[in-house]
C-alpha cells in the first residue's frame, strides 16, 4: 500500500513539473550583446571572432595637424627677402651629407604669403636617426651658428649639439630667397627648372 501511494505521488510531481525549454541554437546569426563601454559582436562559427569595442567619445578623437612643413620646390619667385617665420625643421641625409632642412612661410602680405620654401644647413652630424624636428650637432663655424647669432644678437656662445630650435619657431625673420639654377652636379638647369629656396636668414 505504501508503494502504490509513493508511485503515485511521484507520478504527480512528474506531471506537474513544468517543461524545460529548449537551448536556442545559433548558428550564422549574429548575437550582439550590448555593455555601458562597448559592444560585442559574435559571428558564426565559420569566421573568427570579433571583439569591437566602442572607446568613450575622448578616446575617439584623433589629432590631425595640416602638412604645413613640405615646401614646394617647384615654386619660383623674384629674388629678395621676405618677412617668414620658422614652422618646422628635420634632420636629413642629402647625397650622403647630414644636413638641417628648415621650412619656412611667409607672413608678409601680398602675391607671396603662406608660400613656403626650405633652407638647407650642413651641421656636424646628426644625434639620432634622422627625422622631423631632429636633434643634430652644428658646425662651430657653420652658416646655422652664424645666421642664428644675427637673428639673436644677444644670445650666449651656444653649444653646438644644442641649439634651441624651439626659440626660433614662428619668430618673425627675414628670409633671403634664392633662385636655383644648377643642379647637385653644378650643372645649368633648364630655365622651365628653376626653383627658389631660403639662402640666408636675417633679423628683422
Amino acid at each position: 500500500m505504501k508503494d502504490s501511494n509513493e508511485n503515485s505521488i511521484n507520478q504527480n510531481q512528474l506531471n506537474n513539473k513544468k517543461p524545460v525549454p529548449l537551448a536556442k541554437v545559433i548558428t550564422g546569426l549574429e548575437l550582439q550583446s550590448s555593455h555601458n563601454t562597448g559592444e560585442f559582436h559574435m559571428k558564426s562559427t565559420s569566421d573568427n571572432y570579433i571583439n569591437n569595442t566602442q572607446n568613450s567619445p575622448s578616446d575617439n578623437i584623433v589629432e590631425i595637424r595640416p602638412n604645413t612643413d613640405n615646401a614646394d620646390d617647384s615654386i619660383l619667385i623674384k629674388e629678395g627677402a621676405y618677412e617668414a617665420v620658422l614652422i618646422s625643421w628635420e634632420t636629413v641625409i642629402m647625397f650622403g651629407k647630414p644636413k638641417v632642412e628648415m621650412y619656412f612661410k611667409i607672413i608678409e602680405f601680398g602675391d607671396h604669403l603662406d608660400k613656403k620654401f626650405s633652407g638647407y644647413y650642413y651641421v656636424k652630424r646628426h644625434k639620432g636617426k634622422p627625422g622631423k624636428k631632429g636633434k643634430f650637432i652644428a658646425k662651430s663655424s657653420g652658416d646655422l651658428l652664424e645666421q642664428w647669432y644675427k637673428v639673436f644678437p644677444e644670445s650666449s656662445r651656444l653649444r653646438p649639439d644644442r641649439i634651441p630650435m624651439q626659440k626660433l619657431l614662428n619668430k618673425p625673420v627675414k628670409v633671403k630667397i634664392k633662385t636655383v639654377k644648377l643642379n647637385y652636379k653644378g650643372k645649368p638647369l633648364p630655365k622651365q627648372m628653376y626653383y627658389s629656396k631660403v639662402d640666408e636668414i636675417l633679423p628683422i
